[in-house]
């Protein structure tokens, strides 16, 4: 199955002159997280999530599709950093 093309469906938001990328910092579900984190090892075959949290991902921008399969896109991996900083910071 072929998902959207992140470029379609990335959002970026201009204000007062300020790049947000949603991607940074919209909330993830912890589905959502687990599948990036799954996604950045290489160890997840795409069949085995669910289509809702790969579309999402795409839609951030976090992930993309390529010949191999889905991999991470540097604003993911710039995510998946942020996430493990906030929880090694709980810890």
């Amino acid at each position: 199955m072929r998902w959207p093309a992140a470029s379609d469906l990335a959002e970026v938001h201009e204000r007062g002159g300020v790049v947000m990328e949603r991607g940074l910092l919209v909330e993830l579900s912890p589905h959502e997280r687990t599948a990036l984190q799954r996604i950045a090892q290489g160890t997840v075959d795409t069949s085995d999530l669910q289509g809702r949290h790969i579309v999402r991902l795409k839609a951030l921008a976090l992930i993309e599709e390529t010949e191999q399969g889905v991999r991470l896109t540097e604003l993911g991996a710039r995510r998946l950093t942020m996430l493990q900083r906030n929880t090694a910071a709980r810890s």
